[in-house]
């Protein structure tokens, strides 16, 4: 027989892995910008994946920069190949190893892979957080503003 409370126990018993990582605020960066990475973590900014799943209607549910794959939090910031060329051009400005990511949390745990002093990884933790936030204004431009998408300009607004 069909109870709410049957369907609560097994619920309960299912076990989803969960990531090690734990978000971190950086109080070197604007809240705003935190915040854009907190919500990409908790995979809560409005994608076209989380919008359909909410049934809100939207013309095309392709990447903004790449139109290739259905858009997500992990595509938008992880495996897009517009973004993968962004994070190679920024490790290279930071001196750093390539930066590859295979998730989101890779990209912000980046900072423990780096060597030096605790100023100097927390410093480093903000490049990604900047970059995100970065990541996600660009892609807005490109969906509402109908902005061409340009590594170039992209590049330009994250550099100081």
């Amino acid at each position: 027989m069909f109870t709410v409370d049957s369907i609560k126990r097994k619920l309960q018993r299912i076990r989803l892995p969960v990531p090690d990582y734990k978000f971190s605020w950086n109080n070197w960066v604007p809240k705003k910008v935190s915040i854009v990475a907190w919500r990409a973590e908790k995979n809560r900014l409005p994608t076209m994946d989380v919008l359909a799943r909410r049934s809100i209607y939207c013309i095309s549910d392709l990447c903004a920069f790449c139109g290739e794959v259905e858009e997500s939090c992990e595509h938008t910031f992880v495996s897009c190949p517009f973004v993968r060329s962004l994070w190679q051009v920024i490790g290279q400005w930071c001196k750093v190893q390539a930066i590859y990511a295979f998730s989101f949390w890779d990209l912000l745990g980046l900072h423990d892979s780096i060597n030096g002093s605790k100023n100097k990884r927390k410093a480093f933790r903000s490049i990604p957080l900047t970059t995100i936030w970065c990541v996600w204004r660009r892609r807005n431009d490109v969906v509402f503003n109908r902005a061409l998408v340009s590594l170039a300009k992209a590049l330009k607004k994250q550099r100081p």
